[in-house]
């Protein structure tokens, strides 16, 4: 069905045209109709028409103000111009705007209605064919210009491409965000591959786990702007990691942990494989990246002796490995799912075992910096995400970055993470559940259910704490909650299940607790018909989801 959306002032021309013929029969629905140009342009956003009649003398918005915002804004809108005056003028400014034909209201006939949608149907038709043709060539060339990358560093790595005007070219020819100057090789395999292709033939392995390893990392990569992965032979991998800047040597391996635990986090989880990985020291140039991945290559020999799941650097002498600290996986997991549940409980926890362990470890003031960069980082994301403006978690237009080399004890800088992960969680719940709009006895009673909402509670326990009756607390919330004071409950704690399903940690038995329900065959009754399947059903999907990524 091709939609069509009618404009005019006159309600008799509108119920008119949807009577002169029967459009679904012709393939046409009508998906609304408007009485002026201002009031179609703010209706054509939801139902997206392909095809508009539109009447030209109209008040408060006319005819050709509407043909001139729609080729502006909808181009690959069809118009048809309608009038009750055969004037030359609009017929001229309507056609130059772009309308496909003008039809004089008393001339209009079922035959001549049905030519024009014809011409309209047949230019949609070869549009929509048009953009088909341009995605599928835009995909070819994507798909090519993929594989001209991986070739090309793949040359890189090898030594086969030194000449720097060469590699200049080739940087520029494949688009890569890369620079010159400044990067680390890091080579990595895949732990008991070739057991893998015991049990699989090698283009199942390739299609089933190698695609998706090289998708996986690079979903991370693409965090850092500046860095690839490269597929080189069987389960072995190379990543190209521009450092850019010059950095304290510090702080680049500091990043490398970062980033290398990030991967190994990913890939047991969703491949439920690991891997071991050689980190090169800094390369100073592109065109010597041949001798750095021989370094990363030695380092990853250690393997053999070592075992699996490991991480292998050279690090300089002056480098103390206590030194260098990162979040582990656990830490930055326990920080996002207290901002995801509101729980600042376990969000306030977590941040003290964080510093505690800065302090048992008397980090350098660099090292703690580093620790610090990560919870800002974690906070800032997470703010993005949700649509919180950076400056509402930081106070006085503070720079964090700059902020935090200004405190002279570790006590200091702890109390103004907690306060800026704090200031986060708020405006999370402020977001999740709107107070701002509502009365202050349901701010109380919704402030009260997302704190307590994991304890046996009740419509009598909350109406007990804000001090009102129990019917009046239950009319108040639906009246502006629009939904029951227990159907309210009972989602926020199937939402919060649905989180912890998800994160994969918690065994669904012990979920049913820890989110409030006090009966199995309950919450399983409640998770059905507000998830139309059972928490297991749910589970599975979860699972085959983070398989496909």
């Amino acid at each position: 069905m091709y939609k069509v959306f009618i404009v005019d002032d006159d309600i008799l021309t509108r119920m008119n045209l949807k009577m002169i013929i029967d459009w679904n029969y012709y393939g046409f629905d009508i998906c609304g109709e408007a009485a002026n140009g201002q009031n179609a342009i703010d209706m054509l956003k939801d139902c997206n028409p392909d095809v508009i009649l539109t009447d030209m003398k109209m008040p408060v918005m006319d005819g050709v103000a509407l043909i001139e915002w729609i080729c502006m804004n909808r181009p690959w809108m069809q118009i048809i111009a309608l009038s009750g005056h055969d004037d030359f003028n609009y017929v001229k400014d309507s056609m130059k705007l772009g309308a496909i034909d003008y039809i004089i209201k008393n001339k209009l006939e079922a035959e001549l209605l049905l030519s024009v949608l014809e011409v309209a149907k047949s230019r949609i038709i070869k549009r929509r064919e048009e953009l088909r043709e341009k995605t599928h060539v835009e995909n070819q060339l994507q798909l090519a210009k993929g594989h001209l990358r991986q070739q090309f560093l793949r040359s890189l790595l090898y030594g086969e491409v030194v000449d720097t005007n060469e590699i200049k070219q080739n940087i520029e020819r494949l688009q890569l965000n890369i620079e010159l100057f400044n990067l680390v090789v890091i080579v990595l395999e895949i732990d008991d591959y070739y057991f893998l292709l015991e049990k699989e033939s090698e283009q199942d392995v390739k299609k089933r786990i190698i695609d998706a390893f090289v998708e996986i990392v690079q979903q991370i990569l693409n965090d850092s702007k500046q860095a690839y992965i490269v597929h080189l032979e069987q389960g072995k991998f190379a990543i190209l990691f521009s450092i850019g800047k010059s950095y304290s040597t510090l702080f680049v391996y500091n990043q490398l942990y970062q980033l290398i635990e990030r991967i190994r986090m990913s890939i047991k989880r969703y491949l439920n494989l690991t891997a071991c990985f050689g980190v090169s020291p800094v390369c100073p140039n592109l065109s010597k990246s041949n001798q750095y991945y021989n370094k990363a290559n030695r380092l990853l020999e250690e393997k053999f002796y070592k075992g699996k799941d490991q991480m292998f650097m050279d690090l300089p002498e002056k480098i103390i490995k206590n030194d260098i600290m990162t979040l582990t996986s656990e830490q930055e997991k326990a920080i996002l799912m207290s901002l995801k549940t509101f729980d600042q409980e376990k969000l306030t926890k977590t941040l003290d075992e964080i510093f505690d362990d800065v302090i048992k470890k008397r980090l350098h003031h660099n090292a703690t910096h580093m620790i610090v960069a990560e919870l800002i980082n974690i906070a800032c994301r997470v703010a993005n995400q949700s649509g919180i403006k950076i400056n509402e978690i930081f106070y006085a237009n503070d720079v964090p970055y700059s902020k935090m080399q200004k405190y002279d004890n570790i006590m200091d800088v702890k109390n103004w993470i907690t306060d800026i992960h704090k200031q986060l969680l708020l405006l999370l719940e402020e977001n999740m559940y709107n107070t701002k709009n509502y009365s202050e006895n349901t701010r109380k009673a919704l402030d009260y259910i997302h704190r307590n909402y994991h304890k046996d509670m009740s419509l009598q326990d909350t109406a007990r704490y804000i001090n009102v009756s129990c019917s009046y607390l239950s009319r108040i919330f639906k009246e502006e909650c629009k939904v029951s004071y227990s159907r309210y409950l009972n989602q926020l704690r199937i939402d919060k299940a649905k989180i912890l399903i998800e994160n994969g940690d918690v065994r669904i038995k012990d979920i049913i607790r820890q989110v409030g329900f006090q009966s199995y065959n309950y919450f399983f009754k409640v998770f059905k018909e507000l998830v139309n399947m059972t928490p297991l059903e749910y589970e599975d999907m979860v699972k085959s989801r983070m398989t496909k990524k």
